[in-house]
């Protein structure tokens, strides 16, 4: 059974055309499993999905089929949140992280509810093509761990060479942030350490201009 990211790709366009919010569906739910079957239960729609995964080892019975892709992508995304979880533990024990409460999520799923949500799995696939990878040599673990991991060493280069830009102003907040960029090894840890760095360069810009003034 073909279970790469582009397959995951084309499966969710499949659900997308029958009205199926892909966007808000949580594929490391087994709850969601079992809504998906039934939706995709007639059997056009069975046979478009079964011959999009079908290669020689996938099971004949479109719907043995489905039931074996859908678990195998959400024990896949539940080891890869699981091990997520566990750098978040790390240097939240170290002291480097702290959770966001409900109201700083809410505020960022603010700043982000304008922002069109793309094919995920066909811009990542894209993603560790342009970076050398054969997607296809992945397991979905493998690809998600590895497309974190880029994700982050290219978040972490901009916030180095913003920090760069402001080491003169401030030498100890750029000590710190390159101390702490060592563990950025999740997105969101990576992100929050790039919008305080930005934002200080953008402080500092601002005291530049008003001096020059």
């Amino acid at each position: 059974m073909k279970k790469d990211i582009l397959t995951i790709s084309r499966v969710l366009r499949v659900l997308k055309e029958i009205g199926i919010d892909t966007n808000s569906l949580n594929l490391g739910d087994s709850v969601t499993t079992a809504f998906i079957i039934p939706a995709i239960s007639k059997p056009e729609i069975m046979n478009k999905i079964h011959g999009i995964i079908k290669d020689k080892d996938t099971p004949d019975s479109p719907a043995n089929a489905m039931t074996s892709f859908f678990m195998y992508i959400a024990d896949e995304i539940t080891m890869f949140e699981e091990e997520i979880k566990r750098r978040k533990e790390h240097v939240i024990n170290i002291g480097l992280y702290v959770e966001d409460t409900e109201e700083e999520l809410a505020e960022k799923a603010k700043k982000l509810k304008d922002i069109y949500i793309a094919d995920i799995y066909l811009c990542n696939y894209v993603l560790l093509c342009k970076n050398g990878i054969v997607p296809e040599s992945l397991t979905l673990y493998e690809a998600l761990v590895v497309i974190e991991d880029i994700t982050c060493s290219d978040i972490n280069k901009i916030t180095s060479e913003l920090v760069a830009m402001i080491e003169a102003d401030n030498a100890a907040f750029a000590k710190q942030v390159r101390e702490t960029l060592k563990y950025a090894n999740f997105y969101s840890f990576a992100l929050d350490i790039y919008n305080d760095v930005d934002e200080m360069y953008q402080s500092l810009e601002k005291k530049r201009n008003q001096r020059i003034k």
